[in-house]
């Protein structure tokens, strides 16, 4: 498959987030917190889908990946953070790096609770 297909199931899209990181089920598994065989069952497509709890996780320790793309198959794998604009708490708009490291994690925790109601939007359709 070449990075120009769309990959339409989550679970490929999984593999294809550890291959661009070079890490395995095991150690990527360590990394975020579950249980190895969570992980493993995803991707061997034994669950047909991954749990809301290991998509937060991703997303905490990966924070650069797109949840568009992880959940959905929609845009590119990684976010750009060069053009991506984060408001703070007064309305200004700054760039991610002059953010704060908690007004980050805010929005990035908000943005998962929108998408995770959108999932549950679209599975009770």
């Amino acid at each position: 498959m070449t990075d120009f297909e769309k990959i339409d199931n989550i679970n490929d899209r999984i593999i294809k987030l550890l291959r661009h990181y070079g890490v395995t089920v095991t150690s990527f598994s360590k990394e975020i917190g579950l249980p190895q065989s969570n992980l493993a069952n995803v991707i061997a497509g034994r669950r047909s889908k991954p749990s809301i709890d290991l998509i937060a996780k991703i997303k905490q320790h990966r924070p650069d990946i797109s949840l568009d793309w992880l959940i959905l198959g929609q845009g590119d794998m990684l976010i750009d953070s060069a053009s991506t604009n984060v408001i703070g708490k007064k309305g200004d708009i700054q760039k991610p790096s002059s953010v704060h490291h908690d007004q980050q994690v805010d929005f990035l925790n908000q943005h998962i609770r929108e998408l995770t109601q959108v999932i549950k939007n679209l599975s009770s359709k």
